[in-house]
Order: C-alpha cells, then structure tokens, then sequence
C-alpha cells in the first residue's frame, strides 16, 4: 500500500488516497470534515522531513516527494 496525501502548511488534509486513509485509520469523513492534520499526526522524530519539504517549496516552489510516518487515529 502507498499512501498518498497532500497537505497546507498549515496541515489540513486537501487531499489523500484510500490507502492513507486505511494505513492511519481514518475516514474519508474525517478528511472531508478537516478533522485530520498531517501536523498533529507526524512524530517528532519526523519533523525535520517537513521543514526540508517546507524550505523546498519557498525556494523552489515544488517539493520532493518523501516517505514518513504518522501516529494512527487509535494511536
């Protein structure tokens, strides 16, 4: 499974794929009602991802695609 999602800066979900839903135990629904933030569901030790992918898309106005983890909705 890959999932997929693309996010503000300020975390919303815009949008992601069945796949990130499943692998992170949300729904559709919770997407739909803003109820997920890639913020808030991204460990710490993964931060430094998400500002390498935020300094990317000032100074070059795309971003890499990278892989990560995120803590589920059931934790």
């Amino acid at each position: 499974m890959i999932g997929i999602v693309f996010g503000s800066l300020e975390g919303q979900i815009l949008e992601c794929n069945d796949a990130f839903l499943h692998i992170t135990g949300y729904t559709r629904e919770d997407a739909r009602q803003q109820q997920i933030s890639w913020l808030k569901m991204t460990p710490p030790e993964y931060a430094h991802l998400d500002i390498r992918a935020w300094e990317e898309m000032h100074t070059k106005e795309v971003m890499t695609p990278f892989e990560k983890e995120y803590i589920r909705k059931d934790g």
